[in-house]
């Protein structure tokens, strides 16, 4: 008599589990395929997943990212201290913003302004960090640009009053020592706008701002502070000093 002796095991629940699991897994990736930021899946220092938009913010391949042994080299080389501070005191539940904000490299040399946002993850093989990168340096350069046309006159390029006000009070916090103060202003800017017109006036007050800034030191601070009048901050000057500034 020949005959089998086996044993039945039901791995239908399991089956339905690994389904769900590779589902779910395929709607996140293809939710990370469509979003605009990089997505990146990190252990150690090496890439275990990066999204195509990552790739192409660093100007590179999939394949590239994921063969580099040091993920920190894409960070700009001033940054990486601070950036390994951040994901240790997030790794740890230390009270740290979500958000990260570091210069990063293209595989051109060429740098770029993002906001990190890594939080760990355990994958089925163990913690991990899941980040995602979204590239800043158009909004940071108009913002920068924003903060420029605030605090300088269209006209000359010199400081306006706003800058100049600040910074004198800046100087009355901090003490620091004495800073002289010198005025002027030109005369017959309003003659040149009657007789020749707004656009030689707005040239006789470029030539003064050249001049006066070409009199006066490295790091004094010169402003146009009103329609004919400028007003220079010459910190740590002596009456001697502000003599030959005016001189020249």
């Amino acid at each position: 008599l020949q005959g089998y002796d086996g044993l039945i095991q039901d791995i239908t629940e399991r089956r339905r589990a690994e389904t769900a699991l590779r589902e779910s897994e395929e709607r996140y990736q293809a939710i990370a395929e469509s979003t605009p930021d990089g997505v990146f899946i990190s252990r150690g220092r090496t890439f275990l997943y990066v999204n195509e938009q990552l790739a192409r913010m660093l100007q590179t391949s999939r394949e590239a990212l994921l063969a580099r042994r040091d993920v920190l080299q894409l960070i700009h080389p001033e940054d990486r201290p601070r950036l390994e501070t951040y994901i240790r005191e997030r790794e740890e539940n230390k009270d740290v913003p979500e958000c990260y904000e570091a210069r990063f490299l293209t595989s051109t040399g060429q740098v770029r302004h993002g906001e990190l946002r890594p939080r760990p993850v355990t994958l089925a093989d163990g913690p991990a960090v899941l980040a995602v990168l979204r590239d800043v340096t158009d909004r940071r350069a108009a913002e920068a640009r924003l903060t420029y046309t605030s605090y300088h006159d269209a006209l000359t390029g010199l400081y306006n009053r706003t800058y100049f006000e600040e910074e004198q009070r800046r100087r009355d916090r901090r003490r620091d020592g004495t800073c002289g103060v010198l005025m002027a202003d030109v005369d017959g800017l309003k003659l040149v706008n009657d007789t020749l017109g707004h656009e030689a006036g707005d040239r006789l007050l470029q030539a003064a701002a050249s001049v006066l800034g070409e009199a006066l030191r490295e790091g004094d601070l010169i402003a146009r502070i009103g329609g004919d009048e400028f007003a220079a901050l010459v910190p740590k000057a002596t009456e001697e000093a502000l003599r030959g500034i005016r001189s020249r």
